[in-house]
């Protein structure tokens, strides 16, 4: 394998997906309590998963367009299984440390709450002395007295309580988010476990479909274009001379090539066809491992799709024109 700047880029997508393979599994065998067939499942889709975009645009330039979209269909599925496993880990952990939180805040909300009860009844005693002293010093005067200076002390007590427990304590993470976009903290604890499990998701099927793509090229069948009768007469070839020009496979194919829906044409015959072609118009024609690369280059280019059967290749839904003065426009 030549090693390219794709070569680093698709060893870091595989061990992003090897990390995610790892949570997946480990959370799977937590709930199955070993190793069990929706453990390797498991294991085997979250995988696939980082493959299956490349999967998808090889069947769609091979013209397997219903594979391409069944492909596709299933990517959501494979990305569910690591989104709730990482949910199931990171959420764990964000609730574990926003208990002593909560835990602090219901606190705080009772004592705050006995202080306003604590305040209303020491209010409402204040009253009825008031009320009731005005005409005298009597029993009934002191009992009212005295259940309000009891009042008095429950409510300083409260009011200490309430002092006592502080504020509640904030996530600064939360608390800037909050600040930043129009979201509550409900919904930052809610959604936040989800960040991480979909960015490693979305890296890992951009890095492996990034580094396993390319340049792709097809060895030309040159068994097949050695067979006679389908090559030019040796003594035909052995006349053409050295300053010739070479031949442009791009202008061939738009020369002598036409569309043609279900029509294959394999490259050995093309390649003849080109021989052909370039002994008309007086060009020197390619070897064929050339000949390939920029038969592959220009079906990139024209969007023509390429299929291999065995040691054949095939270029889809083109034809070799059979007037060869005959051109066509391929989309460029």
């Amino acid at each position: 394998m030549k090693l390219t700047w794709r070569t680093p880029v698709l060893i870091l997508g595989l061990g992003i997906v090897g990390i995610e393979d790892f949570g997946t599994v480990s959370y799977q065998m937590s709930i199955d309590g070993g190793i069990s067939y929706l453990v390797l499942g498991a294991g085997a889709a979250t995988t696939l998963s980082g493959f299956l975009p490349h999967i998808a645009e090889r069947c769609w330039h091979d013209r397997q367009r219903g594979w391409s979209l069944f492909t596709w269909l299933l990517l959501p599925f494979a990305i569910l299984i690591i989104i709730l496993a990482a949910i199931d880990r990171t959420g764990s952990t964000a609730d574990a440390k926003n208990k002593n939180i909560d835990d602090k805040a219901q606190k705080i909300e009772l004592a705050r709450s006995a202080e306003t009860k604590a305040q209303s009844a020491a209010d409402k005693l204040d009253g009825e002395v008031l009320k009731e002293c005005k005409t005298g010093d009597g029993d009934r005067c002191k009992s009212l007295k005295k259940l309000a200076a009891d009042a008095q002390l429950n409510l300083k007590g409260a009011r200490e309580d309430v002092a006592n427990e502080g504020t509640k304590p904030a996530n600064s993470l939360t608390r800037r988010l909050t600040r930043m976009l129009p979201v509550t903290e409900e919904q930052v604890t809610l959604y936040q476990p989800l960040v991480l499990p979909l960015v490693m998701s979305a890296l890992s099927i951009v890095l492996v479909a990034i580094g396993m793509s390319g340049p792709r090229s097809y060895a030309m069948p040159t068994v097949e274009v050695a067979k006679a009768p389908r090559s030019l007469p040796r003594n035909v070839v052995a006349l053409r001379p050295k300053e010739q020009p070479v031949g442009k496979v791009a202008q061939f194919m738009v020369e002598r090539i036409q569309p043609v829906d279900g029509a294959r044409e394999e490259w050995a015959d093309l390649y003849v066809g080109y021989e052909l072609w370039c002994a008309e118009s007086g060009f020197l024609a390619l070897a064929p491992p050339a000949f390939g690369a920029d038969l592959m280059a220009f079906c990139d280019k024209a969007d023509i799709g390429v299929q291999r059967r065995g040691s054949n290749v095939y270029c889809l839904d083109v034809q070799l024109a059979k007037v060869a003065s005959r051109q066509l426009e391929f989309s460029r």
